[in-house]
């Protein structure tokens, strides 16, 4: 199970880069280990650096793993899917016409075992959809569409106070964030030059209520306290490619990366006002490489 490696933990988020076809995915851990980071059967190969990293990655001083999605069977339709006591998943596969292949597939947690289970609300959300379009364009050419997006949250107020007549919103008790890719890849030959083009957008976004103590003297109001968010969007452009060099092969290419990221707080009164503090930050980074494999 490829995605089985994505368990690696102990050093900070910004020292790992996780590639999904190219895309960084900022947060692909699970909380509670309930699902495993990426529907497994989707995945084709996955390659894990942890020292030594060939000079196309940019970044990932701890580690690198390159995840690739796996090309969709073009013979027929296949439709499988899964339910259990926690968890419910569902995928398909197959042609679109002569020259087109799908995949596609989704997991969710539910509450439907709770009552086996003991009985309550599961605190857990978690819900995701991976896809991907294959085309062949021609003789050693093709393209290839990879989206992902997932969502996860933890219920914080487990009594679950319900809404209240008296507040100007529905105060949220969860903590929530996920991850979303787009990636579009070009791969070819110019005789014997391979080439790989890769546009991809992925980002994170985060939200986290913060209630005051209900141990002071006074009982806070229902509309105190505050919701803090965080979004990062990234843009990835690269140009992979590689040709024979003798007896070894000679790899090139360049990247341009933008990235941006936003940290927002408002109280609770104020959610949807936009009333409160917000910071964002941006920056534009490009780089060429060389790097001489042998065979």
């Amino acid at each position: 199970d490829p995605s089985d490696v994505l368990f690696m933990r102990g050093s900070t988020t910004d020292l790992k880069l996780v590639l999904l076809d190219g895309a960084p995915i900022f947060t692909p851990f699970h909380l509670g280990g309930l699902l495993s980071s990426f529907d497994a059967s989707a995945l084709g190969a996955a390659a894990l650096h942890t020292g030594g990293a060939p000079a196309r990655y940019d970044g990932g001083l701890s580690y690198i793993l390159d995840l690739r999605t796996r090309a969709p069977r073009r013979d027929r339709l296949h439709v499988r899917g899964g339910f259990d006591l926690i968890s419910g998943n569902i995928a398909a596969e197959g042609p679109i016409g002569r020259r087109v292949g799908f995949t596609a597939s989704s997991r969710s947690l539910h509450d439907y075992g709770a009552a086996i289970l003991g009985g309550g609300h599961t605190p857990y959300g978690y819900r995701d959809a991976l896809g991907r379009i294959d085309a062949r364009l021609g003789r050693g050419h093709s393209m290839s569409a990879t989206g992902f997006w997932n969502r996860e949250s933890v219920l914080l107020n487990l009594k679950r106070s319900g809404p209240n007549p008296g507040a100007a919103f529905a105060v949220p008790e969860n903590a929530s964030w996920g991850n979303h890719a787009l990636v579009v890849a070009y791969h070819g030959r110019l005789g014997d030059v391979a080439l790989d083009a890769t546009a991809s957008a992925s980002g994170y976004q985060a939200e986290l209520p913060l209630r005051p103590s209900q141990d002071g003297p006074t009982p806070p109001a229902v509309n105190d306290g505050l919701h803090a968010g965080a979004e990062t969007d990234r843009l990835r452009l690269a140009l992979d490619g590689s040709a024979p060099l003798g007896r070894s092969r000679l790899r090139f290419g360049a990247v341009l990366d933008r990235a941006e990221t936003l940290y927002s707080a408002r109280r609770f009164a104020d959610v949807g006002t936009g009333t409160g503090v917000a910071r964002r930050a941006e920056g534009l980074a490009a780089g060429v490489y060389l790097d001489g494999v042998q065979n």
